[in-house]
């Protein structure tokens, strides 16, 4: 995550991006869960749609990585090839860990 140029958008108001990137990191675990029921209900339309909103939601935070991965979920998903959406959800879910640890560790590094 790009907490310097997500700050400057933001116009330096860390209260603001605190509870932004809070806010869409709870959203995540609960988009997670949700995508792993779709998974095992084979509805990959709808798990298509969550991903793509965990994509513009990462986009806004700045958050290429996870932007990509989930991402690379949303197509996976519109193709409905099993084995990749399992393993782009799989990356996903790693890349979310990875954002939630960086945004823990220097959320605040320069206030």
């Amino acid at each position: 995550m790009n907490i310097s140029a997500f700050l400057e958008e933001m116009d330096n108001d860390y209260d603001d991006v605190n509870m932004i990137v809070t806010e869409f990191s709870e959203s995540i675990k609960i988009q997670l869960q949700n995508m792993l029921e779709q998974l095992g209900r084979g509805d990959f339309t709808t798990l298509s749609r969550e991903a793509h909103s965990i994509k513009g939601g990462a986009r806004n935070v700045m958050a290429p990585r996870l932007e990509s991965a989930a991402e690379n979920l949303e197509f996976a998903a519109k193709d409905f090839n099993q084995n990749n959406i399992k393993k782009s959800l799989n990356n996903l879910s790693e890349e979310f860990l990875v954002f939630n640890k960086f945004i823990t560790e220097n959320l605040y590094i320069n206030h």
